[in-house]
């Protein structure tokens, strides 16, 4: 039957008093899955000292270890395993949704509100997949940010952004950096438009341009996009170290009305020598080629103090208005492998139901079930059916790592908003 907080209460107990081969330290359900039969199956892990897993294995593994849960548990009914099924290992896997690129800037003969348009994106995407042919797949582009100029009202500085499957992402980010992108660009562009580099011939890019979110803190009236970004243009110029000449800093509102997202450039001037390190850091150069001591940061570096007066300025997440980042539901997984395992086969999958890109799955079939790593790249196909550029893959595509437990002690009581509080600390120092 359907099994409510005190049923699985009841069933974490009964686990811990029935075992004898080994001290339990906890039980945890870590899944659930309701079967056409009317039972539901549970996915358990049983914490326990290493020195008694081998044993505490062996005993749940035991039939008779149904039986005595069932005994334990009072009114919730142990269903036991049909003899003809068999219970394949657990299975992980990870979803690799499609990312988007950092900004790209350049200047067009075309004014702000042509390129703001759906029209000139979509010459840009054809233009853009021509360009990376078999290197990268293309999913999207959405313009993020336009700005009249330079010089009259003919022309526009323009940032977009780039939707790619995720493994393709290196790719694509090494032809939007190339110095020959701009031109490249304008001539799968066509004739009938003009592209040219956002930074001066000489100048240096001091970080990826970057996009932020200003959000208005206080009650009074809007502003318009063009006050917001002479703002913001302010702001990040007194964060950034003072140079002479001085670094020149362009905002870039986006064109989607009501959207409070601006992308942001910083450029070391021609004629100023510098060097780009790894992390984006440009280091400032004296006439003999060594440093002056003076560095710009990247923008991302310095974001904190960035203080725009009424606005709460922050690094924009997510997808740009217009774009998805839409993610396969735990069902859409679990119908997905079904479909491929064929009549016969259940599917236990475990995933966070806000972030399903970790997936724990447990097959369970008459003997000769398909396992999970048969039918894989049918189960990606299926699912990039519906969204297209996902990706199914074994190993965690993630390039971080956790760093702890760190045990720090705090005076007092904590509410939501000392610990979120503590999380932005702990990151910033």
């Amino acid at each position: 039957g359907e099994l409510d907080a005190e049923a699985l209460a009841s069933i974490q107990a009964g686990i811990a008093e029935v075992i004898n081969s080994g001290d339990v330290a906890s039980v945890k359900i870590v899944g659930a899955s309701p079967g056409d039969d009317g039972t539901t199956r549970l996915a358990i892990v049983i914490e326990t000292p290493s020195g008694d897993a081998a044993a505490v294995v062996e005993e749940v593994s035991d039939a008779g270890f149904r039986a005595r849960l069932d005994d334990a548990v009072g009114e919730v009914e142990v269903v036991p395993a049909p003899g003809d099924v068999v219970s394949q290992a657990p299975e992980e896997f990870f979803i690799a949704p499609p990312v988007w690129t950092e900004p790209v800037v350049i200047v067009v003969d075309r004014s702000p509100e042509n390129a703001g348009g759906d029209a000139f994106e979509e010459s840009l995407q054809d233009a853009i997949a021509e360009l990376f042919g078999p290197d990268a797949t293309l999913l999207d582009v959405e313009v993020v940010g336009v700005a009249p100029g330079p010089g009259d009202d003919d022309n526009a500085t323009v940032a977009f952004v780039l939707r790619v499957p995720d493994s393709d992402a290196a790719d694509a980010e090494n032809i939007l950096a190339g110095a020959s992108f701009p031109t490249e660009l304008d001539e799968a562009l066509g004739a009938g438009v003009n592209v040219t580099p956002s930074v001066e011939e000489g100048g240096t890019l001091a970080g990826a341009p970057f996009a932020v979110a200003a959000t208005q803190t206080g009650d009074g009236p809007a502003e318009s996009d063009e006050v917001v970004a002479e703002r913001l243009r302010a702001a990040v110029g007194d964060a950034l170290p003072q140079l002479e000449p001085a670094l020149e800093v362009s905002v870039l509102p986006s064109p989607d009305e009501g959207d409070d997202g601006f992308v942001v450039q910083v450029v070391v001037p021609a004629g100023t020598p510098a060097r780009v390190e790894p992390d984006g850091t440009v280091v400032i150069l004296d006439a003999n080629g060594d440093p002056t001591g003076e560095e710009v940061p990247p923008l991302a570096a310095i974001l904190g103090n960035v203080s725009a007066d009424g606005y709460d300025v922050a690094e924009a997440v997510g997808a740009p208005p217009g774009g998805d980042d839409s993610l396969p539901s735990v069902a859409d997984i679990k119908a997905a492998i079904e479909s491929e395992l064929g009549e016969g086969a259940t599917v236990l999958v475990i995933a966070d139901e806000d972030d399903p890109t970790e997936v724990v799955v447990v097959v369970s079939g008459p003997e000769g079930t398909p396992t999970l790593s048969d039918v894989l790249d049918n189960v990606e196909a299926s699912l990039g059916a519906s969204y297209p550029g996902l990706e199914v893959v074994e190993e965690d595509p993630s390039d971080t790592v956790p760093v702890g437990p760190l045990v720090l002690s705090f005076e007092g009581e904590l509410d939501a908003e000392a610990l979120a509080s503590i999380q932005a600390g702990i990151a910033e120092v």
